[in-house]
């Protein structure tokens, strides 16, 4: 915690996470390399694994015997396999969504931001997900944890409601909201996007875990010491899961990095590790949530309280406005 206001204290600019209490100890982040090599080793150790799953992989060479293996025999493949299992059918009918693309091309065509996320990045995990009965919702969510921080000191008879960001994707638990997913723009001139929604979206998560608490201390429910809300970043290439706890200041964590099965040439190990990732990752989230329905039972008179350490937290800062860029000379 020290060394995060220490490391904040030196921040000129107004995009940096460590100002709004997040440590930010993402491949992205800034506050990463101050530290030094021991308390980062340590700090990657300690990071959630997203463990293979022995299943998945027997499964995955029945479509993919060898590396050789080429997409339309790995289809063929599939018409074999019994799709009365669930977890069969998630990995077949997720194969079966890149058929939009493969054999016909060597690599996914360029397309908007939302075609992108719909048919290239989300098919995995969306099949993964409801596996372990959850939904994923898109396009353009209100993110709940942050109407709450922009409107929580307005007057309903004299302020407007201020809007509140959006995701392109939620993943839900009842009434709260568990992860986040946010997909930049394919184009390479739209990269600057990709390092505002990273900011986007860690603010964001803060927001919702504050939120989660909240509802879940006003439901009568004490929060895991530990609460993690998820969130997963997407662009032209590459998918990113975070984690945010908190441990005296906020904690951005790194779960996962892999590439998107982009190219034809790569396609056979790309697949393994989506299809890999997104099923660990999903029950990953289940066992999260499943731990908050088991929560103790608070009293009253501990619910103001909690209440009232809740509201006393730092809260997220406003979004700076959009400057001017200026050129720097290297």
């Amino acid at each position: 915690m020290k060394k995060l206001k220490r490391f904040a204290a030196g921040q000129t600019h107004s995009y940096s996470l460590a100002r709004d209490g997040i440590a930010d100890l993402t491949s992205r982040g800034e506050f990463v390399a101050s530290l030094s090599q021991d308390i980062f080793n340590d700090i990657v150790d300690d990071c959630p694994s997203l463990e293979s799953d022995c299943k998945i992989n027997s499964l995955l060479n029945n479509l993919f015997p060898s590396p050789e293996t080429k997409f339309e025999s790995a289809l063929t493949n599939a018409d074999f396999l019994d799709k009365s299992d669930s977890t069969i059918k998630y990995i077949t009918s997720t194969l079966d969504s890149y058929s939009l693309f493969y054999p016909t091309h060597n690599t996914v065509p360029p397309m908007h931001e939302r075609q992108h996320f719909a048919e290239v990045a989300i098919p995995a995990f969306r099949r993964a997900f409801k596996l372990v009965g959850k939904d994923i919702s898109l396009f353009e969510v209100k993110i709940l944890g942050c109407a709450r921080r922009k409107n929580m000191n307005r007057v309903p008879m004299i302020d407007k409601v201020n809007h509140a960001h959006q995701a392109d994707g939620i993943v839900w638990h009842d009434h709260l909201q568990v992860v986040l997913f946010e997909c930049s723009p394919p184009e390479e001139k739209d990269a600057d996007k990709s390092f505002a929604d990273h900011y986007k979206l860690a603010r964001d998560l803060k927001d919702t875990w504050v939120y989660n608490i909240e509802q879940l201390i006003s439901s009568g429910r004490q929060p895991p010491q530990d609460l993690k809300i998820f969130g997963v970043q997407i662009d032209t290439r590459f998918v990113k899961i975070y984690a945010l706890d908190f441990v005296g200041c906020f904690r951005l964590q790194e779960l996962a990095t892999m590439e998107l099965p982009v190219r034809l040439a790569t396609f056979q190990s790309k697949f393994r590790s989506i299809i890999h990732v997104a099923f660990s990752f999903a029950h990953m989230v289940q066992d999260e949530v499943k731990r908050w329905d088991v929560a103790m039972s608070l009293k009253q008179a501990q619910i103001r309280k909690a209440e009232l350490a809740l509201r006393r937290m730092p809260p997220t800062n406003i979004t700076p406005t959009k400057v001017k860029k200026v050129k720097v000379d290297l």
